[in-house]
């Protein structure tokens, strides 16, 4: 399965991003999530292609304090939660 990474980062108190996988020609949202609250209360939000919640984690403000950061953060997040299901092979080089 190939993978693919959409982010939007137009804001800069909130980045979004979903990955897809790609089966022959179906589409599957396999992660959907948000950084929220940049610089002032950063949270990370993310559930799988079910709805089911895979992180709520709020962090201190000097530990998100731009988009930059948020982006790292939601990144390392990623590579985790692809290699905790198997799944790093798809996802290497999405971030």
């Amino acid at each position: 399965m190939h993978t693919i990474l959409v982010i939007n980062a137009g804001s800069s108190s909130i980045i979004k991003f979903q990955v897809f996988g790609i089966e022959e020609r179906d589409l599957e949202c396999l992660i959907k999530g948000q950084m929220d609250g940049i610089g002032s209360r950063p949270r990370l939000r993310a559930s799988g292609s079910e709805g089911k919640p895979t992180v709520d984690r709020t962090f201190r403000t000097d530990e998100v304090p731009d988009v930059g950061t948020a982006l790292n953060v939601a990144a390392a997040w990623l590579r985790n939660e692809a290699a905790a299901t198997g799944a790093a092979h798809s996802t290497q080089g999405a971030t």
